[in-house]
């Protein structure tokens, strides 16, 4: 996808379905349901995610300006004081401040030209990565995988593949470049392997590869095979590996920021919106945080900046 004018409506139409799924969210949700650091309620979820987007807002708008966007702090999910901040806001606000973020983030994409989404020399601050990524990431990828993790923490498994499903057929329908493709088709990844679905799992691991393969540089294959934990094949098969080398693994990709342990070999991996998760060693095919927190940041494929 070339055309600056259809990578912005497939964009506006990612940022769309994870508002929508949203307020589908806090629609559902009981009005007294409570939550806690290792279980966020849906609340702080949507706040949470609505802050992550204006943050994407500040970029866009400085931009126009011609300045140089504000640093974030990072996000340790597990911090008690960082879900009670977000507890604290009005069931109101979050429903309005979701909608009305996301009409700024769009209101953004649209006025910002073809060269600044998509050449990253332009901003230093990107560290190398497309502008139109990082669009997606905040307002789409890290969104709705916040929201398949609170379904899973909340035992709803089969919600959350389906809401990644349903993100992935969507992905596909609006004909979205395949580095955007391949982050819907891992967070489908996540959630089927957290709900026991292995076999699927290592299936959309096996298509993200492809898609990731497809749109990488020649010039930059350590991008395609960043340093990573792992996603285990159901069937122990042997699965190709970088190099040409086969192992029983698939390669599970990662973002710079925050921290998991990978269940196969037991070591801490950074990746995510710099979230600090800690994840349970003892489910294999475990996503990123999927198995201790709503959904913090599971890895997404081209390491799009935050």
């Amino acid at each position: 996808m070339t055309d600056p004018r259809t990578l912005k409506a497939a964009i506006t139409g990612l940022l769309g379905l994870a508002a929508t799924e949203e307020q589908v969210l806090l629609a559902a949700c009981p009005p007294d349901e409570t939550g806690r650091p290792s279980n966020w309620a849906a609340l702080p979820v949507v706040a949470h995610n609505t802050e992550f987007k204006s943050q994407q807002v500040h970029r866009l708008t400085a931009i126009r300006l011609n300045q140089a966007p504000a640093d974030f702090a990072e996000v340790d999910h597990a911090d008690a004081a960082v879900y009670h901040g977000y507890a604290a806001w009005p069931a109101e606000r979050v429903a309005a401040e979701s909608f009305r973020v996301t009409g700024e983030l769009i209101d953004g994409l649209a006025a910002t030209g073809a060269d600044d989404l998509s050449d990253p020399s332009r901003h230093s601050w990107l560290r190398g990565r497309q502008l139109w990524l990082q669009i997606v990431v905040r307002g789409f990828w890290h969104p709705t995988g916040h929201l398949a993790g609170y379904y899973l923490a909340r035992q709803q498994p089969d919600r959350a593949v389906a809401l990644a499903a349903h993100a992935l057929t969507t992905a596909r329908y609006l004909g979205v470049p395949g580095e955007a493709l391949g982050m819907a088709s891992y967070n489908l990844a996540c959630a089927q392997a957290k709900a026991g679905r292995l076999d699927d799992a290592a299936a959309a691991v096996r298509e993200t590869i492809a898609l990731n393969l497809a749109c990488a540089p020649r010039s930059q294959p350590s991008r395609t095979w960043p340093r990573s934990a792992r996603v285990v094949c159901s069937s122990r098969r042997a699965c190709p590996e970088p190099g040409g080398r086969m192992a029983a693994c698939l390669p599970m990709p990662s973002l710079p920021g925050s921290t998991t342990r990978s269940w196969a070999t037991g070591r801490r991996t950074s990746h995510g919106c710099g979230a600090t998760s800690r994840v349970s060693t003892r489910q294999p095919g475990h996503c990123s945080s999927w198995a201790a927190v709503p959904a913090p940041c599971s890895p997404g494929w081209h390491r799009p900046s935050r």
